[in-house]
C-alpha cells in the first residue's frame, strides 16, 4: 500500500518546521450513466484516490496546504476491448461538465474485460491551480469528479463524484490451531492486517468498498502454494462463508525460510449476497469475522485468526539530512508520518502485532531513486539496527523533480518488530525513521520519532468526565479527565483490546496514582488522560501523580467526594430513553407522567454489592444509597441502578416521570443524600 507507482506530484514544499503530513482516501463509483453524453456501451468501475497532503501548521489556527500528491487505481468492467486515452479529475458537480484540474498519465492503454488500471507518474504543471484543487477537494470532494476517456468515448466513458472514504483497520493473529478442524503440529503462523475503505450514500448505506490485505507469515516451506486469502464471517472455531475476498488465487511462498508477505487489494462487489452486511459488520463487530489463509495442501485453511479493532498511534517525523550520523550534505528533506495501528494483549496492554504505515513526502533533487525506508532502534546522534521494515526495496524515481510520496503498509509481528513497537510507544525518542537512496545507501534523511523529553509530565486539571457540565467533583468509581502537558509520548486508547476484562493500570508507559492507589486508564495522550477513580480511594483531599518515562509529575491535589453524580448526554443531546421500546425522549416525542425512562450516570460512589475497580462487568444491579431524581422541581423515584456492561464506572438509572411536571423542557437532576448532579433538560408532555 501502495504497490502501484505514484500518480501525481503537485507542488514542492519549503521548509519543515511546523509541517504535518496526512494521507486521505477518496473513492468514486464510476458509471457510463453518470456521463452527460452517455456512450453506446455501458461500463462501470471504481477509482481509489489517496491525496497525500503536507500542511504548514506554524499558525495552528490557520493551517495551510503547501504540497500534495495523488495515488490512483481504477477498477474497470468493460464489456468489450477499449483503448484508454486519458483519465482526469475534473471540477464540476454531478451531471455537469467541468475543466480538468488533475491529469493522470495512463500506465496501460489497451484493456479488456475486468481489472485494475494503475496511473503512471506525472507532474502537475500549475502551483496555483494545484493549491486551489487540493483545498477544494479537502473542503468539498463532491464538487469534483473522476473521468475515464477512451477512443470510442473521447468525452468520457465513465465518471463519478469523489467521496471521502471511511477507513477501518482490523488485525488478526493467525495460527493453525485456530482452524476448524485444528491443524495440529505445524509451525505455521501469520499476522494479517486488513484495511477497508468505504463510502456511503445519503442514507448511510455502503455504495463502494475496497479491501487492502497485508499478511506477514512464517514457518511455511519454500514450496508452499498459497491458494486463497479471505475474510470470513464466523465466531472463533466456527466456520463461515467468504465475505471479503483478497483476489489471491495462487502464490508460491517467498523466501527459502518459508517467511514472506502477501499483499493484495480488491474491490468488494456490494451486489453480492451479504456483502453490505459484511462491510457493516466488519466495522461494527470485527470479532464476528476471521481472516483465513489457504494453501493447496490445506484448502480449507492453513492459519486463521479472529479480527480485532486496531488503535491508532501517530508520529509526525520531519526527515532532514543533518540528522544522519554522520550528517549528509544534501539539499533534501521529507516531512513524514508514522502510523501504528496496533492490537493489545489484555493482560498487560502490550502490542503483539501492528500494521505500520510509512507516509513520507520526499523533496529531493532530480533523479533520486529510493531504495529503503525503516524504523531503527537508536537515540539521536547514534546509529542502530533496523527494527521495522517498510519493505520498500527499489522505488522508481518519484518524479522528474524528485518530489512525491512513499506510502507503505507493513504488518509486523516478529520478535524484533514487536520489541520495537512496545518500546517506541513508551520512549519514541529512542527510535528513528530513515530514508535511504541509491546515492546515500546508509541513509539520506532521518529523524527521531519524537524529541527526547526535557521536562516530566505536568497536571493542569482533573475533573469528572461529564460533557457540557461545569461539575468538577469526583467520587470513588468516577470516570475522570486529567489534562496537562507531556502526559504521554504516544497517545492511545483501549480500542485495540479484545475480550477486555479490566482496564489496564498502565498504557504506553503512563501510570497514575490517586491517593497512592494505582488507577485504571482508558486513554492516554500528550495533553489528556481518561480513566476511572479507584473505588479504594477514600473521600477527602487526595494526591494525584502521573508517571511516564520522563519521570513523575508534581503532586496535584483533588477532592474526592463520597458521591458526585453526573448525567451523560447521548447523541444529539438526548439524555433519556424509554425503558419500554428504547425510543429516545426528544422534543417531538416527550415523556409522559408514569413512564419509566433510562439515564446514563456516573459518579455514584461506592456500591452494594461492591464493584471492582476498572472491571468490565455485566448488567449487575447495584445499590448506591439514597438516590432519587428531581424533574421540574418534583421528586421522582429511581426503581433501579444497574452497572452498564462494558463501561466501568457508568450506570443505567431508571427514573419514573412523576405527576405534576409542567409540559415543555423540564430541568432534571439526580440526587444522593445532599449531593446533586449536573442539571439537564428532558422534554415532558
Amino acid at each position: 500500500m501502495h504497490n502501484k507507482s505514484l500518480a501525481l506530484t503537485l507542488l514542492l514544499a519549503t521548509g519543515l518546521l511546523g509541517q504535518t503530513v496526512e494521507s486521505i482516501p477518496y473513492r468514486a463509483v464510476l458509471s457510463s450513466g453518470n456521463e452527460t453524453q452517455q456512450p453506446a456501451n455501458p461500463v462501470t468501475g471504481n477509482v481509489t484516490l489517496w491525496l497525500h497532503v503536507v500542511r504548514d501548521t506554524t499558525d495552528p489556527a490557520n493551517p495551510k496546504v503547501v504540497s500534495g500528491s495523488f495515488d490512483a487505481a481504477v477498477g474497470y468492467n468493460f464489456t468489450s476491448p477499449a483503448t484508454i486515452t486519458a483519465m482526469h479529475i475534473h471540477k464540476g458537480a454531478a451531471f455537469a461538465n467541468g475543466g480538468v484540474v488533475v491529469p493522470f498519465a495512463v500506465a496501460r492503454t489497451d484493456v479488456d474485460g475486468k481489472g485494475v488500471l494503475p496511473a503512471a507518474q506525472t507532474n502537475f504543471p500549475s502551483a496555483s491551480v494545484t493549491l486551489d484543487t487540493i483545498n477544494g477537494i479537502l473542503s468539498d470532494p463532491s464538487q469534483f469528479y473522476f473521468n475515464l476517456h477512451t477512443t470510442d468515448a473521447p468525452g468520457g466513458v465513465m465518471r463519478g463524484q469523489l467521496q471521502r472514504a471511511e477507513t477501518a483497520v482490523r488485525i488478526g493473529l493467525m495460527a493453525p490451531q485456530n482452524e476448524t478442524p485444528a491443524n495440529p503440529g505445524p509451525a505455521w503462523n501469520a499476522a494479517g492486517g486488513v484495511i477497508l475503505l468505504v463510502t456511503r450514500d445519503g442514507a448511510g448505506a455502503p455504495n463502494s468498498a475496497y479491501a487492502i490485505f497485508d499478511v506477514s507469515y512464517r514457518g511455511f516451506t519454500a514450496d508452499t502454494v498459497f491458494s486463497g486469502l479471505h475474510v470470513h464471517s464466523g465466531a472463533a472455531l466456527a466456520s463461515g462463508p467468504v465475505v471479503i475476498p483478497s483476489g489471491l488465487s495462487a502464490q508460491v511462498a517467498a523466501g527459502g525460510d518459508g517467511s514472506g508477505v502477501l499483499h493484495y487489494e480488491s474491490e468488494i462487489d456490494l451486489n453480492a449476497a451479504g456483502a453490505v452486511d459484511a462491510v457493516n459488520g466488519f466495522i461494527a463487530n470485527p470479532g464476528a469475522y476471521y481472516i483465513n489463509l489457504h494453501t493447496t495442501a490445506k484448502p480449507g485453511g492453513a492459519v486463521r485468526g479472529q479480527l480485532q479493532a486496531a488503535d491508532r498511534i501517530e508520529f509526525q517525523v520531519p526527515l532532514t539530512p543533518d540528522q544522519e550520523v554522520p550528517p549528509v550534505s544534501l539539499a533534501a528533506s521529507a516531512p513524514s508520518k508514522i502510523i501504528v495501528h496496533s492490537i493489545r494483549n489484555n493482560a498487560d496492554a502490550t502490542i503483539p502485532a501492528a500494521v505500520v504505515i510509512f507516509d513520507e513526502n520526499p523533496q529531493f533533487p532530480t533523479g533520486t531513486q529510493f531504495t529503503a525506508t525503516h524504523i531503527h532502534n537508536g537515540v539521536a546522534g547514534a546509529n542502530g539496527p533496523v527494527a521495522i521494515d517498510s519493505r520498500l526495496r527499489t522505488a522508481p524515481i518519484l518524479t522528474t523533480d524528485g518530489t512525491g510520496n512513499l506510502f507503505r503498509m507493513a504488518t509486523t509481528y516478529d520478535a524484533t518488530g514487536v520489541a520495537a513497537l512496545n518500546s517506541l510507544i513508551v520512549t519514541p525518542w529512542k527510535h528513528y525513521l530513515n530514508l535511504h537512496t541509491s546515492a546515500n545507501s546508509g541513509g539520506a534523511v532521518r529523524a527521531q520519532l519524537t524529541a527526547a523529553p526535557v521536562t516530566p509530565p505536568a497536571i493542569a486539571a482533573m475533573y469528572a468526565n461529564v460533557p457540557y457540565s461545569s461539575q468538577i467533583a469526583l467520587a470513588p468509581g468516577s470516570n475522570f479527565v486529567l489534562t496537562g502537558t507531556n502526559l504521554a509520548f504516544a497517545g492511545s486508547d483501549v480500542s485495540g483490546f479484545t475480550g477486555l476484562q479490566t482496564l489496564p493500570l498502565a498504557l504506553n508507559g503512563v501510570s497514575i496514582t490517586i491517593g497512592g492507589v494505582a488507577t485504571p486508564l482508558s486513554s492516554v495522550a500528550s495533553g489528556q488522560i481518561t480513566g476511572q477513580v479507584p473505588f479504594e480511594v477514600a473521600p477527602g483531599q487526595r494526591a494525584v501523580i502521573v508517571t511516564n518515562a520522563a519521570g513523575a509529575s508534581a503532586i496535584y491535589n483533588v477532592m474526592i467526594s463520597a458521591a458526585a453524580p453526573g448525567i451523560l448526554y447521548g447523541p444529539r443531546g438526548v439524555v433519556a430513553t424509554r425503558l419500554t421500546g428504547g425510543t429516545a425522549v426528544t422534543p417531538s416525542s416527550p415523556a409522559a407522567a408514569g413512564e419509566v425512562v433510562v439515564l446514563t450516570a456516573v459518579g455514584l460512589g461506592q456500591t452494594s454489592p461492591p464493584l471492582s475497580t476498572g472491571a468490565f462487568v455485566g448488567a449487575a444491579s447495584v445499590f448506591t444509597g439514597d438516590i432519587f431524581a428531581r424533574i421540574g422541581g418534583v421528586t421522582a423515584s429511581v426503581p433501579s441502578v444497574t452497572a452498564l456492561p462494558g463501561a466501568p464506572g457508568m450506570y443505567k438509572v431508571t427514573v419514573v416521570i412523576p405527576q405534576g411536571v409542567a409540559s415543555g423542557n423540564a430541568p432534571m437532576m439526580l440526587q444522593t443524600g445532599l449531593i446533586t448532579s449536573n442539571v439537564v433538560s428532558i422534554p415532558i408532555k
